[in-house]
């Protein structure tokens, strides 16, 4: 799984390097608190779920712990909790939840293309609208986490100042978007940039990918972008923000973008951001 977000909620919530917690009832601030003293590179579920269970099963809160790793999706489900996926080879939707289990009910999937996790009742809505935020490391609240197979980022590549902008053809529509930390997005549906985006009210099913500019200047908004790709044609859009953006071709100068009014780009061009940040659109890779 590569995008994962915490759907908008109330309730105790922690994330790892390679972890998500959910827990509600009695005892649930508790085992979040306990969770976040664990190193945050944990990879074993096993330290977690100790933590969790440490004063006995029958006193620990209800939970869903998300494995974070890799295209494997592990779940720990216990109490109200349940789990949908959507997998690449099965017509029916994948489920599982945490009623009447002593201890807590573990699933493990791999292909994986789309996965929710949330109490039992609102399993069934993921087609309701709900706020939407980054996983990142740390504490927070949350009804619920909305996984999806994006295969969109790829590993660090050179970095983005090591080639000039006239090395790259202009033509045909991009595939992918180079951030300004090399790393490379594949366009795919919607995408928000900025230095933390977020959504609005959207179906989990429709959610954007969300594309955080990790060490981003201030004057970067939050939500400073939008890319957009409807079949062949990609589309930029900025959101308004108050350090503007241009867009440069690879022989021309920079064209500063009206707010809200989405252009056509091509493979070749770069987006110039607050700060000197640029993300360039790529043909194939």
């Amino acid at each position: 799984m590569t995008e994962r977000v915490w759907l908008d909620g109330v309730l105790p919530a922690v994330a790892t390097d390679h972890w998500a917690l959910l827990t509600t009832g009695h005892g649930a601030a508790l085992a979040a608190r306990r969770m976040l003293a664990l190193p945050a590179d944990t990879r074993s579920p096993t330290p977690l779920l100790d933590a969790l269970l440490a004063d006995g099963v029958s006193a620990a809160p209800a939970f869903a712990l998300v494995g974070l790793l890799g295209d494997r999706l592990t779940v720990f489900l216990r109490g109200p909790f349940a789990m949908r996926a959507e997998h690449t080879h099965r017509g029916e939707p994948v489920r599982g939840d945490g009623h009447g289990v002593h201890g807590w009910r573990e699933l493990t999937l791999t292909g994986v293309e789309r996965a929710w996790v949330l109490q039992s009742p609102a399993i069934t809505r993921t087609d309701a609208a709900l706020r939407a935020a980054p996983i990142e490391a740390g504490p927070t609240t949350a009804s619920g986490i909305a996984l999806r197979a994006t295969r969109g980022l790829t590993g660090r590549v050179q970095a983005a100042g090591h080639r000039s902008d006239r090395s790259l053809p202009v033509g045909g529509a991009p595939r992918m978007l180079e951030l300004p930390d090399g790393r490379r997005v594949h366009i795919r549906g919607e995408l928000l940039i900025g230095r933390g985006p977020r959504t609005g009210p959207l179906p989990p099913d429709r959610l954007p990918v969300l594309v955080a500019l990790e060490g981003a200047p201030r004057e970067l908004s939050r939500t400073h972008l939008r890319v957009r790709q409807d079949g062949d044609l990609v589309t930029l859009e900025d959101l308004g923000g108050a350090g503007g953006t241009a867009l440069r071709t690879g022989t021309g100068g920079p064209r500063r973008l009206r707010a809200a009014e989405p252009v056509t780009v091509q493979a070749g061009q770069t987006a110039e951001l607050p700060g000197g940040l640029r993300i360039r659109f790529l043909g194939e890779a």
